[in-house]
């Protein structure tokens, strides 16, 4: 029975070891995945005085204004968590004015570039793989043997040894 059932596996895979006269070499590559390297990039803060008293508003020195970005960022999710900050200190001329800067809401988007290869983004490794011919030469035996009939061997040992 095991005989028979090694026979018909040989028969099967003997078409597939004929695909073509010569065994074919390909090209294998490690195709490395890197990110891209991405910066928020943000319009210029727009901001003014506001202060309890109105007119005190125009007696006092524009303030200084920027933007601050978080260090860290999910470019693929949302636009960057940037944020306008002012130097709470700036000068109104008018006396006991109670004034605080007051900003648009701050706009920034994603720029992003691709990786530097070799430094921000590894070079793939290629290497050339070929497959094995019907008759592999097997040096301890200085004989060659049909890859056909040690498949069918190795099959025929695993089934009258299971």
């Amino acid at each position: 029975m095991h005989a028979f059932l090694a026979l018909t596996l040989l028969l099967l895979l003997s078409p597939h070891f004929a695909r073509a006269c010569h065994p074919e070499c390909r090209w294998q590559s490690d195709d490395p995945v890197c990110t891209a390297v991405c910066e928020p990039k943000c319009q210029e803060p727009v901001c003014d005085v506001q202060c309890q008293v109105p007119e005190h508003a125009s007696t006092c020195v524009k303030p200084q204004c920027w933007v601050r970005c978080p260090n860290d960022g999910c470019e693929s999710e949302h636009c960057p968590a940037c944020e306008t900050v002012c130097n709470p200190y700036f000068y109104c001329s008018a006396h006991g004015a109670v004034c605080a800067p007051l900003c648009e809401e701050t706009r920034c988007s994603w720029a992003c570039r691709k990786p530097i290869p070799g430094k921000e983004c590894p070079l793939p490794r290629f290497e050339l793989q070929c497959e094995h011919p019907a008759c592999e030469y097997s040096g301890a035996l200085g004989v060659c043997t049909p890859m056909v009939y040690v498949v069918a061997a190795s099959l025929l040992f695993m089934l009258t040894h299971a």
